[in-house]
């Protein structure tokens, strides 16, 4: 299939993308690598009037330490995430969870902005940021604003981002470096969508599990910490049963849904084993 007819701009700043999207009025998309919106666009699926191309902001394609977090421009390739030397040597779970994204050719043209602003459900990397306490910064043109990534995704493909709004970046706070984690998936083939993915991330003090941060992928609306299991693990040591009981909650608590791909039942069930795997990897 083909797209609907549609005007093409390319622009050179944030203030000239966030005046068209303004203009637009709903009826102007940003485009990133396109990995998403592209595919949505030939099925009709989204059929905006005007795509606002940023990939001419350099602003927004570094990867940047700054004083107490690490900058993730939102125009940075998943491949230079993935491969970054400060991602996986603060952040080791990012870089490990971007092994099972998708496929090397859209890891290479799409971004990570462009795939939390898209905010599909089954995509592993909302509930990898969310175990981070990443946060998103976005600007209309004439103002800043920061958004934790567990109050960003509002629902299935949709985020906090107005019409007007431009993702600048990702931010990753320092104080999540060095933490022990654990990321684990189930879906029908190495690189599809998830049937259901876990990220986790804790600190382990005295054997005991502080902070802890557990996230879900693959849901009813969209990817989403648990405070149920948290409260369970926090300042807890992990036992068998503890584990067994961190799974039996995010199988009865997590908003699950069925589909085509995968039952109610089997999802309940991934959540289950897979709360389990994520605590024996971060704790072992």
């Amino acid at each position: 299939m083909k797209p609907a007819p549609f005007d093409y701009r390319k622009v050179s700043t944030v203030a000239e993308a966030a005046a068209l999207l303004r203009d637009g009025e709903g009826d102007a998309k940003v485009i990133a690598g396109g990995q998403s919106l592209g595919a949505m666009m030939n099925m009709r699926a989204a059929s905006p009037k005007l795509l606002v191309d940023i990939d001419g902001i350099a602003t927004l394609k570094t990867i940047s330490q700054q004083q107490d977090h690490l900058c993730i421009g939102s125009m940075v390739r998943h491949v230079d995430v993935m491969e970054h030397p400060d991602v996986k040597r603060l952040f080791p779970v990012l870089a490990y969870a971007y092994t099972f994204v998708a496929h090397a050719a859209i890891r290479n043209r799409g971004t990570l902005g462009g795939n939390v602003s898209h905010a599909d459900p089954a995509s592993e990397l909302p509930a990898v940021l969310q175990t981070l306490d990443a946060r998103m910064r976005i600007s209309d043109g004439s103002s800043e604003r920061t958004v934790p990534a567990t109050e960003f995704f509002k629902g299935m493909l949709e985020t906090a981002l107005d019409y007007a709004d431009v993702l600048l970046a990702v931010e990753i706070p320092l104080h999540a470096a060095g933490k022990r984690w654990g990321f684990h998936e189930v879906s029908a083939r190495h690189g599809d969508y998830a049937y259901l993915a876990t990220a986790m991330s804790c600190d382990l003090v005295d054997g005991l599990m502080k902070n802890v941060r557990i996230a879900y992928a693959g849901l009813a609306q969209h990817a989403m910490r648990c405070v149920e299991v948290e409260s369970i693990l926090e300042g807890r040591q992990l036992t068998p049963e503890l584990g067994e009981t961190a799974g039996r909650t995010a199988s009865n608590t997590l908003p699950v849904a069925g589909d085509q791909q995968a039952s109610e039942e089997y999802r309940r069930d991934l959540a289950h084993a897979l709360t389990v795997r994520v605590l024996e990897m971060a704790t072992s």
